[in-house]
């Protein structure tokens, strides 16, 4: 049943865009990658056939805003939409909306799921992609480490959340001020997409080109 189970998964993870970049034997995603602008180390790693970023950015951008109450530098910095198009170093490209579908598809995500707008997507995985701790309810199980810790967001100068959120903003435009973004909660293993207003400042993940 257990390799029934991963075969399933790896079958899902060719269903988005992310099939066409084979990311398994890529030496730049095993371990670590350190930012040539300022020195910083993320940790990265594979999941399905993407390459991702296991921490938050926190390169230092004007405007950009940091938490004073962050118990941990793997909260990382908070942006803006535009800020966020352009927070990820060279190599590297803030993940779509598609994209993150593709990863959600791999977690076990229906399309029809995938697809919809909304907090109630999917089932357990969110649970994946959080971490074990640090969560006020129902840490993760991390089992990719993705390791997704509840960094909050700022709404207009207000920070909030920190504890029981985490929100990511994806590349990809909704309308006229606003962009899709993902949204991990302390009650629920469920990961929400939202069309959100660029002018919030949220946590972001770099993905390989």
């Amino acid at each position: 049943m257990k390799q029934f189970k991963i075969l399933g998964l790896l079958f899902l993870s060719c269903l988005g865009w992310a099939c066409n970049k084979d990311n398994s034997t890529n030496p730049d995603c095993i371990g670590s990658f350190t930012d040539p602008r300022d020195g910083k180390v993320y940790t990265t790693a594979i999941i399905g056939l993407q390459c991702w970023m296991t921490e938050n950015m926190r390169f230092e951008m004007t405007g950009d805003l940091i938490n004073p109450m962050n118990p941990t530098n793997q909260y990382g910095r908070l942006y803006t939409y535009n800020q966020a198009l352009n927070v990820c170093p060279d190599g590297w490209h803030l993940p779509s909306d598609e994209e993150w579908i593709a990863l959600e598809r791999f977690l076990g995500m229906s399309k029809t799921e995938a697809d919809f707008v909304g907090s109630n997507r999917g089932n357990n995985e969110a649970a994946l992609l959080k971490s074990t701790s640090r969560w006020s309810d129902l840490n993760g199980t991390n089992d990719f480490g993705f390791n997704a810790f509840p960094a909050g967001s700022n709404n207009n100068g207000n920070f909030q959340n920190l504890g029981d959120n985490a929100r990511f903003w994806s590349h990809t435009s909704s309308g006229a001020n606003t962009a899709y973004s993902r949204v991990f909660f302390h009650n629920t293993q469920q990961i929400a997409r939202y069309r959100d207003n660029v002018n919030f400042a949220y946590s972001c993940r770099c993905l390989k080109n």
